[in-house]
């Protein structure tokens, strides 16, 4: 069984292994490229010391992996976001036309809990090349560059990824997207305030898209996805949305707080409770909590006590939503 070695990215003088994730990165391909031979997990475990982010680029390559051993970034328990951005560990960098501040290149390599504003005109997180078996999970993304060329991207995705309760907002480019043959499995994700929401600009194999929601794009939906897609939402008044059960119409008050970027929903949200059941996958939310019987579109279950999370009072249910299911 391979044994986890977890090295702690944390700023100076706070008794980290590593100040950046390009540190560790660097570091742990001198101790052990080829984690197979080695027989480990490879862990960067990231903590909220850095008020104002951590300024840093990585790009995870050269190494040997396969599906019990492996790469994984991901945050310590305390130091992570809430959900909403920039309230746990986040990084905050510029990067600019073509670049991206995490990339990622190998094999079963896993991202989580990263929350990652480029200030610049380039990409946050890409996950390049063909290597098997990648996640993401619970990250957030914004790029804040001036100009929407190509290269103004949240996330970005070649073959074999798997994309669980992500959010990219706030883009003057693309929020989600998916490149030629693209093959990936992505659940409960947000789009918010972005130029283009999902995208998916290859053909061939297709990315496979469920219970994610687009909202206040410019364009919330393009491209050919997966016909087993379905229970998506969009704030288009027609149905944009790739699949069936698709939910038209969401509005700001269908979220917590959209103008303040918290995208979590309440019980009256038409959201609630309209998804389609992926706990063969995974079986929580952005939050941690368990997913109901019934699931939601978008990355939150709310609880009764939903509005406890939330300085914000309970609001009224929205109009001009309902249901077209195709």
């Amino acid at each position: 069984m391979p044994t986890t070695v977890t090295k702690t990215i944390r700023a100076s003088g706070m008794g980290g292994d590593y100040t950046t994730l390009s540190g560790w990165e660097a570091g742990r391909q001198t101790a052990n490229a080829n984690l197979v031979t080695a027989d480990v997990i490879e862990v960067g475990e990231c903590y909220d010391d850095w008020s104002t982010g951590l300024s840093d680029t990585v790009t995870i390559d050269g190494f040997t992996t396969d599906a019990t051993r492996y790469l994984k970034v991901t945050v310590a328990s305390g130091h992570r976001h809430d959900g909403t951005p920039q309230t746990g560990f986040f990084i905050k960098n510029t990067v600019n036309f073509g670049g991206a501040i995490v990339s990622a290149l190998v094999a079963y390599t896993q991202i989580e809990w990263v929350d990652i504003e480029n200030a610049g005109d380039g990409a946050c997180i890409t996950f390049g090349g063909t290597g098997a078996g990648r996640k993401i999970t619970n990250c957030l993304a914004k790029t804040a560059g001036t100009t929407n060329a190509g290269t103004r991207t949240c996330f970005s995705f070649n073959e074999n990824i798997t994309v669980i309760n992500c959010l990219a907002y706030s883009s003057p480019r693309f929020g989600f997207v998916f490149n030629a043959f693209c093959n990936g499995l992505v659940y409960n994700c947000v789009a918010a305030n972005t130029l283009t929401g999902f995208s998916a600009v290859g053909s061939g194999t297709l990315p496979t898209v469920k219970n994610c929601v687009a909202y206040n794009n410019t364009t919330n939906w393009t491209g050919s996805f997966n016909a087993s897609s379905s229970h998506n939402a969009t704030s288009t008044g027609s149905d944009d949305a790739p699949g069936a059960n698709s939910v038209i119409s969401i509005a700001s008050g269908d979220f917590i707080d959209a103008a303040n970027n918290d995208y979590h929903i309440d019980t009256d949200s038409a959201l609630y409770e309209v998804g389609t059941d992926l706990s063969g996958t995974f079986t929580t939310d952005i939050d941690g909590d368990t997913w109901a019987a019934t699931w939601s579109i978008g990355f939150d279950q709310p609880e009764a006590s939903v509005a406890a999370k939330s300085l914000f009072p309970k609001r009224a249910a929205s109009p001009f939503i309902h249901m077209m299911v195709r």
